[in-house]
């Protein structure tokens, strides 16, 4: 009775080694003839990098480490294609020049944000996306095989609360309304969203859209670790490996798919969304109006045709007092003149234009009040919106929106304003 038992138990712990082994790397589709695989990296500024641009600590050169270490130098080559500052529709645009040089075998893409700070909408975005990956699932390799494509969820940030959410809105709909993709995880959203704050982990930022140093390597773990799905052209001595990856697969990046981004949904600040300028909109054009009233008063010019009844009673002294009341009517006639009244409203109407641009002055003290409104709303972040990517140097440089005094207005501006959003004088 012994045999069966250890022969049992000699199959258990083989079966446990087996699986460990499997968990410990991700395990890729390495072509057992020597030719290496492309990785290409799309995205904005943390694909670049940024602040550490060109340097190890950017995610692309931390994974290209990572594989060098796990299957050996020359397996893999990383190529950065990030761009700070770029929305979706440039990486667009570029994306079937970038798989024609790169011939890749994987896409990572993880774009996005850059477009929501610029109030281009969720929906416009989310199909720019979807443009992308089309492009990258529709180019065909010189060997006839097809890039696969990892999309991630954005990370979150350190501007607001508010912003954070709108970002996780954002993500919620690449989760539902991207189609053709081979896999989409939400890791780099998972790890950088704190819910004590409703922001991002402010130990993992080096400002408040750009990870930090340890940041970026979390964020190359996390592109590391999701690169085992089953690939397009796997060798047969890879086969046998591949079915062992199958097991971690689903904790990799199934499971936070629908965790994604629904945690801040309830701080659905959305009260300073709905922008509350247009009830001070309203006030102004209400009260000009409502000056139009005097002109109804002129309707005691009827009031004269009423004096036209003592011109039938004085009868026996018809030569006076008939004469007198057309004499008396003419300076009726002149009350009208009330219609000057009108004129002087006009006065009142020009004061109150005049009002607003006497007090934006002193409340230009706000942080954030671009436009001197005493509120900080859409129209703040759309004054630094327009002058987007304009440096020191160019035309249409204007150093009061860049508001970190980097020479360059860019996101992290917009973001400085963002965190007073709704605050009032």
């Amino acid at each position: 009775m012994k045999k069966p038992f250890i022969i049992l138990l000699g199959v258990s712990v083989c079966l446990a080694l087996y699986l460990v082994a499997g968990m410990a790397a991700p395990i890729l589709s390495v072509s057992g003839d020597g030719t290496t695989s492309v990785v290409s990296c799309l995205g904005d500024s943390i694909t670049e990098g940024i602040p550490y641009s060109g340097t190890a600590n950017t995610y692309p050169a931390r994974l290209q480490v990572m594989l060098d270490a796990a299957y050996g130098s020359g397996g893999f080559e990383v190529i950065n294609h990030g761009a700070g500052g770029w929305r979706a529709d440039q990486v667009r645009d570029h994306t079937q020049g970038w798989m024609t040089e790169d011939n890749p075998d994987y896409v990572l893409l993880l774009v996005g944000g850059n477009d929501l700070a610029q109030l281009q909408s969720i929906e416009s975005t989310v199909a720019e996306v979807q443009a992308v990956v089309d492009l990258v699932t529709a180019h065909t390799n010189p060997d006839g095989s097809h890039p696969q494509i990892i999309v991630s969820a954005i990370l979150p940030n350190l501007i607001s609360e508010l912003a954070t959410w709108w970002v996780s809105v954002y993500n919620d709909s690449l989760a539902s309304d991207l189609t053709g993709v081979d896999l989409w995880f939400t890791s780099n959203w998972d790890d950088f969203y704190d819910p004590t704050t409703g922001q991002a982990n402010a130990t993992l930022m080096a400002d408040p859209v750009h990870p930090n140093v340890e940041g970026y390597m979390m964020v190359s773990e996390n592109w590391f670790a999701v690169l085992d799905p089953p690939l397009p052209t796997p060798t047969a001595t890879n086969t046998p490996v591949s079915t062992a990856t199958n097991t971690p697969t689903p904790t990799a990046t199934n499971t936070p798919v629908s965790t994604a981004t629904n945690t801040p949904t309830p701080t659905a600040t959305d009260t300073p969304i709905s922008t509350a300028t247009n009830t001070p909109t309203s006030t102004p054009t209400g009260t000009p109006t409502a000056t139009e009233t005097p002109t109804s008063t002129p309707t005691p010019t009827t009031t004269p045709t009423a004096t036209e009844t003592p011109t039938s009673t004085p009868t026996p002294t018809t030569t006076p007092t008939a004469t007198e009341t057309p004499t008396s009517t003419p300076t009726l006639t002149t009350t009208p003149t009330p219609t000057n009244t009108p004129t002087s409203t006009l006065t009142p109407m020009a004061t109150p234009t005049s009002t607003p641009t006497a007090t934006p002055t002193p409340s230009c003290d706000l942080p954030g009040d671009l436009n001197c409104d005493c509120v900080v709303d859409i129209v703040d972040i759309m004054l630094v919106a327009t002058l987007w990517h304009s440096s020191v140097g160019d035309d249409d440089y204007n150093p009061v929106y860049d508001l970190d005094g980097n020479g360059d207005i860019d996101i992290v501006d917009i973001m400085m304003v963002a965190v007073h959003w709704g605050e009032t004088c």
